[in-house]
């Protein structure tokens, strides 16, 4: 945005010292020696030159009241233009003049001694020359044209008028965002299925998902398609994802499209219709792919993020709720989402610790075991053993803290497991920790 006030400013900085310039050159064109005209050319323009440059920089100080991502992106611009705007008109006042008696001589005295040229200058003289002729006669059409308004002045304002209100026929194309979007040639589309949905379910559904994008885009205008579906395997990477992903029922399909592609909001509009057709029970929205974007989004996973806080869980996810359906009827609204999901299947295991403590069972080992039945991963530290009897290696969840396992056979020998243990007395209500590596374990 500083580059952006500055080019917006480059105009009015070349003007202040080309007035200045301009005014000096007319004195001298009266006679006047060098110096007096210098002072009195860049005295007469002093006071108007400031009125224009403090009304200028008036004009962005507004801006500097503003708040949120507006107030970061535009503050820079204004201060830009403020700047530049009080620099150059103290350099048109200081440097320009100083210049101005060293570089300017008076009108007659320039061809008084002449001097050898360079081939470049007589160039450059010649192209000057050539520009002042072709100058002189754009003035002069622009006089003649001038004089013709004039003389009809009645047609002239008709004219303008007419043309002022055909300019309100391209009110329905003007674009109602509040920052524009930029087509950088990609999107992101994340997509959740039911809770508890199987991490082989999503991936069967998105496939079905990839080929109606297939179908949509054109095969010569798709560089590439790339899905990740699940929780990410490390902790950094899932703190950094601001798509949404909670379990294995999401999905971030990326679409990056070659050069020369048809814009790249129709493509999102028509798989956006196409999916509350095919798919009504996946949830589908499309978060900021690029770097423009999720700046302009200040790093939010979209453009209108309401956050709802407080103790009773129950009571948030309710009013979250009546108030994403006071949003669907809001015009221009779309891709509506609750960013964590409230009806996750749990699984609660109550553990008699009385019993547990019997056999040296921890909550830890139960919990573990838990986890190893129902397909867990970066929770549990599994050991792989070798069955001597068939060469299959299983993935063993389970501890024993008060048994020494080493290999498959370690774990038949255990006591827990005799039957003769269980016939004097043994609880077997504790063997719940090894149900999944029964499971698991046809030999036995």
């Amino acid at each position: 945005m500083t580059l952006g006030g500055l080019a917006l400013a480059v105009g009015i900085l070349v003007d202040d010292a080309t007035v200045t310039i301009e005014n000096i050159d007319r004195h001298l064109a009266q006679g006047k020696p060098v110096l007096e005209a210098i002072r009195e050319g860049a005295g007469e323009i002093a006071t108007p030159a400031l009125v224009s440059t403090m009304c200028i920089c008036i004009v962005f100080v507004p801006i500097f009241f503003l708040s949120g991502v507006a107030k970061y992106l535009f503050a820079p611009l204004a201060e830009a233009v403020i700047f530049a705007m009080i620099a150059s008109y103290i350099l048109s006042r200081t440097l320009v003049p100083t210049l101005a008696m060293y570089w300017m001589k008076a009108h007659g005295t320039d061809h008084v001694k002449p001097r050898k040229r360079f081939p470049l200058f007589d160039w450059l003289s010649g192209f000057h020359r050539w520009f002042n002729y072709q100058f002189e006669k754009f003035r002069e059409g622009y006089r003649d044209l001038l004089t013709l308004g004039l003389r009809n002045a009645g047609k002239l304002v008709t004219l303008v008028l007419g043309f002022a209100a055909a300019s309100a026929l391209l009110y329905p194309f003007l674009g109602q965002n509040f920052f524009p979007s930029v087509d950088t040639g990609q999107f992101e589309m994340h997509v959740r299925m039911r809770a508890g949905t199987r991490i082989e379910e999503t991936a069967r559904t998105v496939d079905q998902i990839e080929q109606i994008m297939r179908q949509i885009i054109p095969a010569n205008q798709v560089e590439m398609i790339v899905d990740n579906m699940g929780i990410p395997y490390s902790g950094i990477n899932l703190s950094y994802n601001t798509t949404g992903t909670m379990s294995a029922a999401d999905c971030d399909i990326m679409v990056s499209l070659k050069e020369n592609h048809d814009p790249t909001n129709r493509f999102v509009e028509a798989i956006r219709a196409r999916m509350h057709h095919d798919f009504p029970d996946v949830g589908v929205w499309f978060p900021p792919a690029d770097i423009v974007s999720q700046t302009l989004n200040f790093g939010l996973p979209a453009p209108i993020d309401i956050q709802i806080t407080g103790a009773d869980l129950a009571a948030n996810s309710k009013f979250a709720s009546r108030l994403m359906e006071q949003i669907r009827h809001v015009p221009g609204a779309v891709d509506f989402r609750i960013q964590e999901p409230n009806d996750v299947p749990q699984f609660n295991v109550t553990i008699d610790r009385s019993l547990a403590s019997i056999v040296g069972v921890n909550a830890q080992a139960i919990t573990q075991s838990v986890l190893g039945a129902l397909s867990g991963s970066q929770q549990v530290a599994p050991n792989f053993w070798v069955d001597p009897r068939n060469r299959v290696s299983y993935q063993i969840n389970a501890q024993a803290p008060q048994y020494d396992l080493h290999s498959l056979d370690d774990l038949r020998n255990l006591p827990i497991l005799d039957p003769s243990r269980r016939a004097r007395g043994s609880c077997t209500c504790c063997l719940f920790p090894w149900f999944a590596l029964l499971s698991r374990l046809p030999a036995l």
